[in-house]
């Protein structure tokens, strides 16, 4: 089944991803591959490695992060997420409210990390100016 239920307090609908081509910015080739494997991998209980996905994609795992990032940022609301777990550890997509906001708050905690690092860096007006460029960039895309 290559139908991907993707929604966003914007959006909900069921869209065949893998096969449109109607996209204002088409999915590249290694973007649909993963995304043909993600597509059998729904809820956080199905995830699929790191390691199969770079074996299946023929790239290195850091290729296939990589492409998580793209599918991610790309305006098509793909609930691309990752688990830690011990016993479920690996990539899916998400099938509920819940796990896509663990998966954002695993997300934000990250760039929590990068924000102490970068204010090692800047004196503290710096910081609040880049902070406020981006922020305004994420509320311009939530505005979209």
């Amino acid at each position: 089944m290559n139908d991907l239920l993707f929604q966003s307090d914007r959006t909900r609908e069921r869209v065949n991803l893998v096969s449109r081509t109607d996209f204002e910015q088409p999915l590249s080739p290694d973007q649909r591959r993963l995304l043909e494997l993600l597509q059998r991998h729904y809820g956080a209980e199905h995830t699929v490695t790191l390691r199969e996905l770079a074996q299946r994609l023929g790239t290195t795992p850091r290729g296939v992060k990589q492409l998580v990032s793209e599918l991610r940022n790309t305006p098509y609301c793909i609930p691309v997420c990752a688990s830690r777990s011990a016993e479920h550890g690996g990539y899916f997509l998400a099938q509920t409210h819940e796990e896509r906001r663990h998966a954002a708050e695993v997300l934000i905690r990250q760039a929590q990390a990068m924000v102490r690092s970068a204010s090692t860096l800047l004196d503290q007006q710096e910081l609040v100016d880049s902070l406020t460029r981006m922020l305004s960039v994420v509320q311009e895309g939530v505005s979209r």
